[in-house]
């Protein structure tokens, strides 16, 4: 969330092992934004007076996944 007049950019250390290197980010609330995952860290820049709420970018299940050998 940014509450300020101006864009925030920030990088966050990702804790969750699952989320491998390369892997999508899109923003849920509005849709067109997205952001990779790269060596465990994601930058993101949040729009003035906005919120992000993100969420993994599924790849169709033909498609090729790392995350098919994942419980």
């Amino acid at each position: 969330m940014n509450p300020t007049a101006a864009p925030v950019t920030e990088t966050l250390l990702l804790r969750d092992p699952w989320l491998m290197n390369g892997t999508v980010l899109r923003d849920l609330v509005g849709g067109a934004t997205t952001f990779k995952v790269e060596s465990g860290l994601l930058t993101v820049t949040v729009p003035a007076r906005t919120a992000l709420v993100l969420a993994p970018d599924a790849p169709d299940a033909v498609e090729y996944s790392p995350y098919k050998r994942t419980p």
